[in-house]
């Protein structure tokens, strides 16, 4: 017995890719008969005008930042310039922030640990 698969499909002939694809017409009218008969036009029509407007926003928002980006002038690039440097300066300046307060807890352990010699020094003497 010979069994021949496609490495990039699974063994699932009835939901895949391709019939997707052909059954699409079909899901989309059988959708929106549905929808039209069993949601009522004055609530349908407006949730179909607000997703339209919500698409109508979000591809004008797309359209300004990609021209943006194709348009920058130097004003820009160099202010987007000094707000990375400045990322870079704010993180090695926490940097060293962090060593000085390392530094001062080192400090603070070595003179408890000299203090608590001393006690002892002198808990001995006694």
């Amino acid at each position: 017995i010979l069994i021949v698969t496609m490495p990039d499909q699974s063994n699932n002939i009835f939901f895949n890719k391709e019939t997707l694809a052909f059954s699409f017409p079909l899901i989309l009218v059988c959708t929106t008969y549905a929808y039209f008969t069993y949601v009522p036009l004055n609530i349908g029509l407006p949730i179909i005008g607000g997703l339209f407007v919500l698409y109508q926003i979000r591809s004008s928002v797309k359209a300004q930042q990609a021209q943006k980006l194709t348009h920058m002038d130097e004003r820009t690039m160099e202010s987007l310039v000094n707000e990375l440097s400045g990322a870079a300066d704010a993180d090695a300046s926490n940097a060293s922030k962090r060593a000085e307060v390392e530094k001062a807890k080192k400090k603070v352990a070595a003179r408890l640990v000299q203090e608590k010699k001393v006690e002892a020094k002198k808990a001995g003497k006694k």
